[in-house]
């Protein structure tokens, strides 16, 4: 069964209210619970940046994001890009909506 990559973007975003609500947690004290790098904790954490309904709307959407398609808005919106739907689909989707189109 897949990983929905959406799991992750809540789990970040419940890490943000966890440190913005106890200012001596550290994001190292989550990577160690999560067994993961404190790099990657701070990699995840920047979907909290965007608000929990962005992420809801988008995944609302039903569109296939993997979690590194989701990465790459993070980054293209932190440059000043803002990403649509079209321009952050997977190319599964678009070779879908292309092959529906016939």
């Amino acid at each position: 069964m897949p990983i929905d990559p959406f799991a992750s973007v809540f789990k970040a975003i419940a890490w943000a209210d966890e440190l913005a609500g106890n200012p001596k947690l550290k994001r190292a004290d989550i990577a160690r619970r999560e067994g993961m790098s404190r790099a990657r904790v701070t990699q995840l954490l920047r979907f909290a940046a965007h608000g929990r309904g962005f992420w809801e709307d988008l995944r609302a959407s039903g569109n296939p994001f993997s979690l590194r398609d989701l990465l790459g808005m993070v980054q293209r919106r932190k440059d000043g890009h803002q990403d649509s739907l079209e321009a952050v689909s997977t190319p599964l989707m678009r070779e879908q909506c292309d092959s529906s189109q016939r």
